[in-house]
């Protein structure tokens, strides 16, 4: 799966990250989507799911060839940017797409991160469950003022048993990245890790392989570069 904030022009930058084959494509700043008819080979988009309330720019969710999506019964249309999903096909989880934006009455990007691991809480007991999407957040923007912290977060979801893929894979600590993600101003000097896949070990225990796009290749698409999971796929069912 694949995690790409497209900063906007979707239709026309969607060749390109379906080059990646991605099964599930989670695509922050997306306007709303009505069809898309570029495939990836023999993999045809199979499912769209788009929330939002400014037609564009939103959070889409799209899945090709042998997976298809359905909204989750938990969802919570006040969660405005997050958006729960059945991800059905040969190895079937639950995904949380992210795409964290300022809370309307705190102005608080953690905010609705916060609200969503005590609104799904049960959701997120399950094994088989994946967080991913634009965090909009980094240890290094947490300050001793911030009522809310990232790396209080962070423990939150580790209490819960998920672990950043990227992390865990390249063994290091959050703020020791030297892969970003996002490049304000597109100024490689002003660069951040702020995109996140989050899973159990019972989705990566038979293994998986992370990847970050390089600015290179992407920095003219978007600020944000694509983070990339591809999930052994004979992962069990638990």
């Amino acid at each position: 799966m694949i995690t790409w904030n497209c900063k906007g022009a979707f239709e026309r930058k969607h060749a390109a990250i379906v080059s990646l084959k991605p099964d599930v494509l989670v695509v922050p700043e997306a306007a709303r989507i009505s069809e898309l008819s570029h495939v990836l080979g023999e993999s045809p988009v199979n499912s769209v799911e788009w929330i939002g309330e400014n037609p564009r720019k939103g959070l889409a969710v799209i899945s090709y060839g042998d997976y298809s999506l359905t909204l989750h019964e938990a969802y919570d249309p006040r969660l405005r940017w997050i958006l729960p999903l059945e991800v059905l096909g040969p190895s079937p989880f639950t995904l949380i797409a992210v795409s964290a934006m300022p809370d309307t009455s705190t102005g608080r990007y953690i905010q609705c991160l916060v609200d969503a691991c005590e609104t799904y809480r049960d959701l997120l007991a399950s094994s088989r469950v994946v967080l991913a999407g634009d965090f909009n957040n980094h240890v290094v923007f947490d300050s001793p003022r911030k009522p809310m912290k990232f790396v209080s977060l962070l423990a939150t979801l580790g209490e819960a048993g998920f672990q950043s893929l990227y992390h865990l894979e390249r063994g290091c600590a959050h703020g020791e990245e030297s892969d970003p993600t996002f490049f304000l101003y597109h100024r490689v000097q002003h660069a951040h890790h702020i995109d996140f896949i989050f899973a159990k070990s019972a989705m990566i225990a038979p293994g998986f392989k992370m990847t970050v796009g390089d600015h290179t290749r992407w920095g003219k698409s978007s600020d944000h570069m694509p983070l990339t999971c591809a999930f052994d796929e004979s992962t069990p069912m638990i």
